[in-house]
């Protein structure tokens, strides 16, 4: 059940993601053409440099015959046939815990079925694949008493940290909230329902759940709540395909939301956990007609939901509801905030400091006619998440008077050696001794996961 924090190893998301988020950023360097070059210019240059974590020894060998069977089965586990990697599953499973001391680690070469079948092993094992895994909470808030939308979404950001905006007129009607120590969904959900409002895709500012009026909100289709996300039904369809997936199909459109103050950079969605039961006489089990993809959602724009599709075979005409739709959902959840600032920039001295897991290193600011050239040294311990961590920093100068100049552009630029370079380009006007550099970014990312479940959902 959602949701489950583990170690952030996603191998298989990282080039989807460095695709959208770079390709998609709007940082050309034309608009540098346009700069009057009347005052000093101070370009900045990240290096990005990632170290990969060293694997541990596995414990020492107790079953020459079950670390036997494990490889075997292990083998099997990467056949070409669904059913024999299917089997190799439950047979690993079948051995029991001593079994699971032969298992891989998750690692950066792993792929991404391995990943989660080795992940199911040891969660039914008892031996979670991270052993320092945590859970990520649903917020909590006493939110009691008659009150306006507005003044009972002011009290759950202030308890919670989670901020609602509301599209209409919502905003000033009375509702009537009896809630102690419920979770954030919970009391959400209720004043969506008293007030006949549902979750708007497109939110106005960043960081923010939107809700919008609905004149007829569906009663029959209850949203499945698992902690801190909620995915809601938007919509079916049938429709029938001719050429090579000739047949009848099912499109379930679902948006996908979660408390905001999380903030969540991606989305996977995996297809091979992804059940559908048709109720009937006889139950019938749809197939996705793509169970091996996993298609990655880039969340870098605003807002606290997300759509997702799940498309299936063979669903017949006489067929009045699904019973059940379930799967499972990756998040990747940024961590804490870190800055590193450094004075002295005329001083030329290498200076040096660490946050968590990121270590970064001013090695030199350097002056080239009328620019400035700061070199930093970003070591990161996760090399997978390094990508995903770039997508939300930032770096900017504090004066003597400690105002915030901003860059007036920046880009990306290929790093050597496995690093990632940005420029960032700043236009000063005084010596740069009086100057003070800024970098902020996140210190690392996990994975939260975990399964949702919708029943009774009708069909058209």
């Amino acid at each position: 059940m959602f949701p489950s924090i583990k170690a952030y190893r996603w191998p298989d998301m990282l080039e989807s993601i460095r695709r959208s988020s770079f390709e998609t950023t709007n940082l050309g360097m034309t608009r540098w053409s346009k700069l009057r070059l009347c005052a000093h210019v101070a370009l900045v240059t990240l290096l990005v440099v990632s170290v990969l974590p060293q694997v541990s020894a596995g414990q020492e060998e107790e079953s020459a015959s079950v670390e036997q069977q494990v490889a075997r089965l292990l083998d099997t586990l990467q056949s070409g046939n669904l059913g024999e990697r299917d089997a190799a599953e439950e047979q690993i499973i079948a051995l029991g815990k001593k079994a699971a001391e032969f298992l891989p680690e998750i690692d950066a070469n792993t792929s991404g079925e391995m990943k989660i079948r080795l992940e199911r092993i040891t969660t039914k094992l008892g031996t979670p694949a991270n052993p320092a895994a945590t859970s990520i909470k649903a917020s909590r808030a006493t939110v009691s008493g008659k009150m306006t939308v507005s003044e009972a979404l002011a009290e759950l950001e202030e308890q919670t940290g989670n901020k609602v905006n509301v599209q209409g007129e919502a905003l000033g009607m009375m509702i009537d909230l009896e809630h102690e120590d419920a979770t954030f969904w919970e009391i959400t959900s209720d004043i969506m329902s008293q007030a006949s409002l549902c979750v708007q895709p497109y939110a106005i500012g960043d960081d923010e759940l939107m809700l919008a009026t609905h004149p007829n909100p569906p009663q029959d289709i209850q949203p499945a709540i698992n902690g801190p996300f909620r995915i809601d039904v938007e919509s079916i369809r049938v429709e029938r395909t001719f050429g090579q997936q000739a047949g009848r199909q099912l499109e379930v459109n679902c948006s996908v939301s979660w408390e905001p103050r999380l903030k969540p950079t991606a989305l996977v969605l995996p297809m091979q956990d992804v059940v559908a039961i048709v109720a009937g006489d006889e139950e019938e089990q749809l197939r996705p007609v793509n169970p091996g993809a996993r298609p990655t959602i880039t969340l870098t724009s605003g807002g606290a939901t997300t759509t997702i599709t799940m498309v299936f075979a063979g669903v017949s005409r006489e067929r009045q509801k699904l019973k059940s739709l379930r799967g499972n959902l990756l998040f990747a959840i940024p961590g804490e905030r870190q800055t590193f600032e450094f004075a002295k920039l005329n001083s030329g001295a290498r200076q040096t400091q660490k946050n968590g897991n990121v270590r970064v290193t001013l090695a030199s600011f350097t002056r080239n006619r009328r620019t400035y050239e700061a070199r930093l040294l970003v070591v990161v311990e996760q090399v997978e998440s390094i990508r995903r961590m770039l997508q939300s920093q930032e770096a900017y100068l504090r004066d003597a008077k400690d105002l915030r100049i901003e860059s007036v552009a920046d880009n990306e630029f290929p790093g050597v050696g496995g690093s990632a370079g940005l420029a960032y380009l700043f236009s000063i006007g005084g010596d740069p001794k009086d100057y003070r550099l800024v970098f902020e970014m996140r210190g690392g990312f996990s994975e939260a996961s975990g399964s949702y479940e919708l029943t009774d959902v009708p069909l058209p």
